[in-house]
């Protein structure tokens, strides 16, 4: 039996044109925009929250020159990187291995973006009483066994007695 990490891979050259090949990433971003913009809270077109926006200029972003990539830009401010920081502000990508790079970062992303929504609505389905007071919590549970609780007298003051 043949050893399967004694195998070699070669890497063949890729049989796709440039044209197509931009073609496929163009799909692939507009695919990727949009899941992230699924994940994110709607908002209004007219007036898009910070977030929206980012995106929105990230995903139409032309790839930078030389000249802008030492300006500091007001996209770079929203990300929370200034020309004197260490942070790397963002810049499009180069080529399309960079972008397809970046546009499986953004997969990613979305995905993970998915997931925590599933699990918040997973996490609220299976425990309705998480964000209930106490109080609640146990008139709740008292009607569950078939109890209900008596209502109790609020005195003068608006404080409580048992």
């Amino acid at each position: 039996m043949e050893d399967l990490n004694s195998r070699t891979t070669t890497t063949r050259p890729s049989n796709k044109s440039p044209i197509k090949m931009a073609q496929q990433l163009t799909n692939q971003a507009r695919s990727t925009y949009r899941a992230l913009l699924r994940e994110l809270p709607k908002r209004s077109k007219t007036t898009p929250s910070p977030i929206h926006a980012r995106l929105q200029s990230l995903f139409r972003s032309e790839p930078q020159t030389a000249s802008t990539t030492n300006t500091s830009s007001p996209s770079s401010s929203i990300a929370g990187t200034s020309s004197g920081s260490d942070a790397i502000p963002f810049s499009t990508p180069g080529t399309n291995e960079e972008l397809s790079l970046r546009l499986q970062e953004a997969e990613q992303l979305a995905q993970y973006a998915r997931a925590q929504r599933t699990y918040s609505a997973l996490l609220e389905r299976y425990n309705p009483g998480m964000n209930l007071d106490e109080e609640e919590r146990i008139r709740l549970t008292a009607r569950r066994v078939g109890m209900d609780l008596p209502e109790l007298y609020e005195g003068e003051d608006g404080k409580k007695s048992e």
